[in-house]
């Protein structure tokens, strides 16, 4: 008899897992790498992305002793003393590292030309610590850009910037090849079950919480 898997908030932390969206990239013996990375997420795989946001010093990672151990030592935004995950999971496709995060190059003022480049050579990491799938998640603690917004920032300022620079059909092979990382749920998780044990459920059932989850997270890969 095939096990039902359980709906219940213990189920809850299977939704943790990341999820890789990529097509088959090996032919025998020869390993393809995808043109780029796309990286979404919350602190597994944020590369910096807090420290741009004007209200989130409690939930930023710039200052020692963050990245002590990083190529520099010098503190990147990553919530690690090195890498983390997403840096790991690039490395092991052909990568250095995760990309560059969206608001560094926003906020770093790149010209448009490099921001282009930058994107059709690594790709950008969109992923924010303490953020969710759930736009509420992780405001408590300061300002972060949930799951809904990063695919916003995709679709309009890197998937419109990719047409303008190959076309529509040469960023569509562009995106199909690339490589999508998707860490998620693990902020709605924590803060469920937080607030269920503190007696202040915001769902009246844990299968009701479980389907906005998954509802808000299929949404987004239609945008995407």
């Amino acid at each position: 008899m095939a096990t039902k898997f359980p709906r219940s908030s213990a189920w809850a932390l299977y939704f943790v897992s990341m999820v890789v969206l990529t097509p088959p990239r090996y032919c025998s013996s020869v390993r393809i790498v995808p043109p780029a990375v796309f990286v979404f997420g919350g602190t597994l795989v944020d590369a910096g992305t807090n420290a741009f946001l004007p209200y989130s010093t409690a939930i930023a990672a710039n200052f020692p002793f963050y990245g002590i151990d990083f190529f520099d030592s010098v503190p990147h935004g990553r919530f690690s003393n090195g890498r983390v995950v997403a840096d790991e999971v690039a490395r092991r496709i052909g990568f250095e590292m995760s990309p560059p995060s969206f608001l560094s190059l926003v906020a770093g003022g790149y010209p448009s030309y490099k921001f282009n480049r930058t994107i059709t050579s690594r790709g950008v990491n969109f992923a924010s610590a303490f953020s969710g799938i759930l736009s509420s998640t992780g405001r408590a603690y300061g300002q972060v850009v949930p799951y809904p917004e990063q695919v916003r920032q995709f679709s309009t300022s890197v998937a419109g910037n990719l047409t303008a620079v190959l076309g529509q059909p040469g960023s569509a092979n562009f995106i199909r090849q690339s490589f999508f990382l998707f860490s998620v749920g693990v902020g709605d998780t924590v803060e469920y079950i937080q607030n269920l044990t503190a007696g202040r459920p915001y769902y009246r059932s844990d299968d009701l919480f479980l389907d906005a989850l998954i509802s808000q997270f299929v949404g987004g890969l239609l945008v995407t």
